[in-house]
């Protein structure tokens, strides 16, 4: 699912498989909810990403759907979505770790070049510290996302939105 995901002072190839695994897992599961986001959200407010964040760090990714650790404690993960310009990118990127500055060349190209009725830009940054870029494609398609964006009145929302991952209702 994730064909190139940059971290810090890493180029894809670089990523391990492992972290790579655990974030195209998380982004699996929140996709019903992210993709019709970054859809209305593209409609309203043009060409941007969706920014997802967790205080999580990715060792407690690891366990998938199971809410329990290896500890057998039960986890209560969540994440933030946020959709943002590049110009709101650069403001939230100094505000939580400047690090993250390190991948605008390669978002600005990501915004540049995707094809926002097959595939939409995501930034995540997890509470290890791990952060990343990446295009991925719309699931479902573009028509049934907006159509599911919108009976979502995602456009009404202009904070981040929060979804409790763990939750089992």
């Amino acid at each position: 699912m994730v064909a190139a995901l940059l971290s810090p002072n890493q180029d894809p190839q670089n990523v391990s498989a492992m972290s790579k695994l655990v974030v195209e897992h998380l982004l699996r599961r929140i996709r019903m909810y992210m993709c019709p986001y970054n859809v209305v959200m593209s409609e309203a407010r043009g060409r941007g990403l969706v920014f997802v964040k967790s205080q999580s760090p990715i060792r407690q990714w690891i366990f998938g759907e199971q809410a329990i650790d290896h500890k057998g404690y039960s986890l209560s993960r969540n994440v933030q979505m946020q959709y943002l310009s590049l110009g709101e990118w650069d403001t939230v990127a100094f505000e939580n770790d400047f690090e993250m500055a390190l991948i605008r060349p390669q978002l600005q190209v990501s915004l540049d070049e995707y094809d926002p009725k097959s595939q939409f830009v995501v930034v995540v940054l997890l509470g290890c510290g791990f952060f990343g870029c990446c295009i991925l494609p719309l699931v479902p398609d573009y028509n049934i996302c907006l159509s599911l964006g919108k009976m979502y009145e995602y456009e009404k929302i202009d904070v981040a939105i929060q979804l409790n991952v763990d939750a089992k209702d």
